[in-house]
């Protein structure tokens, strides 16, 4: 009885330190697993970041020549033949990346395209040169920075300040300019001019060639010293692409060459008529239909229309017409 007592507690003791071990054992995987898991979904992250990293520097970098869809096709069917699948899935986050980044580019495209496409008509700039830069802020001094569209290949520090005030694209991935892509979604309908003024033929060829297939009656300039050969050569025989000589006042020449629709009001400096000595200015205006005084110039200083008209003063006048223009002409010649 003593022994069967003792077999007993020996057997309880047994499995008591069996069902411990157990539960330390199961403990130690608990944690075990506790550490694996978030390791590996850290790892499985990490991986996804590169792989996206990858797709991104692939579609900068415009490798896949603006055909990702059939390229990365093609290395998914090449990846499944050699049944690599670590491979295959490199290549399709890669491009998965590559589709995200292209899809951004062309919002920002599309973004600038329909900022200049609800207006009437613009002035498209190609370029970030100094003549780009120079005409680009003399026509937002002039007063017409809802008239011009720029679009940059590089982020210049003056290209920043003046998106604040026109219409602006900096597109710095040079492969896009030698694309249809960018063209197709800006399209250049609502172009009264496009300026190309990039400072490399090849590109500025390219941007010639493809505004001109979106519109085919569009006037494009360019300058002399930065023209494509055969623009050059076949200068005679290729219509609506003007060249501009580029020595002198560049901004004159590109201002006047834009032809503007800038109407210039009919004023003149006339000397002060002697019938109208020690009168006021307005007295003028009052007397001869169609002319109005704008300013006195009295010894250096301009004076309002209702100051007193003094011997050797000038009159600044507004004529309305052709007509009161010889009117005053007699008057002021008769005295």
């Amino acid at each position: 009885m003593k022994f069967k007592m003792a077999y007993f507690q020996a057997e309880t003791k047994f499995r008591l330190k069996k069902v411990k071990t157990d539960i330390t054992s199961a403990l130690n995987t608990l944690d075990f697993f506790k550490i694996f898991i978030p390791l590996m979904i850290g790892i499985v992250i990490l991986l996804f970041m590169v792989l996206f990293l990858a797709g991104l520097i692939l579609s900068i970098l415009g490798k896949l020549e603006g055909r990702l869809p059939g390229v990365a096709w093609t290395f998914a069917k090449a990846q499944l033949t050699g049944q690599n699948s670590v491979r295959l899935f490199g290549t399709l986050m890669a491009y998965l990346g590559a589709m995200i980044i292209r899809g951004l580019l062309k919002s920002r495209i599309q973004k600038f395209a329909d900022s200049v496409r609800v207006k009437k008509s613009i002035i498209y700039v190609f370029g970030t040169s100094i003549y780009a830069e120079t005409f680009i802020k003399e026509m937002i001094k002039l007063g017409f920075s809802d008239r011009v569209a720029l679009v940059a290949e590089r982020g210049l520090i003056w290209v920043e300040e003046v998106s604040t005030q026109c219409d602006t694209l900096i597109e710095e991935n040079l492969e896009e300019f030698e694309k249809t892509n960018l063209y197709n979604i800006i399209g250049f309908e609502n172009a009264t001019k496009i300026l190309v003024l990039t400072e490399d033929p090849t590109m500025n060829q390219n941007i010639i060639t493809f505004t001109r297939e979106r519109n085919k009656t569009v006037e494009i300039v360019v300058l002399a010293r930065f023209a494509p050969s055969f623009i050059r050569t076949l200068q005679a025989y290729v219509e609506g692409i003007q060249i501009i000589d580029d020595i002198g006042a560049i901004t004159q020449d590109l201002v006047q060459s834009l032809s503007l629709e800038i109407t210039f009001a009919p004023t003149f400096w006339v000397p002060t008529p002697k019938s109208y000595i020690g009168e006021m200015g307005k007295a003028i205006t009052a007397d001869i239909l169609g002319v109005e005084v704008l300013k006195i110039s009295h010894e250096g200083q301009l004076l309002d229309p209702d100051a007193q008209i003094s011997s050797g003063d000038k009159l600044l006048l507004y004529v309305h017409d052709e007509k009161t223009l010889r009117i005053l002409s007699r008057i002021i010649t008769q005295e």
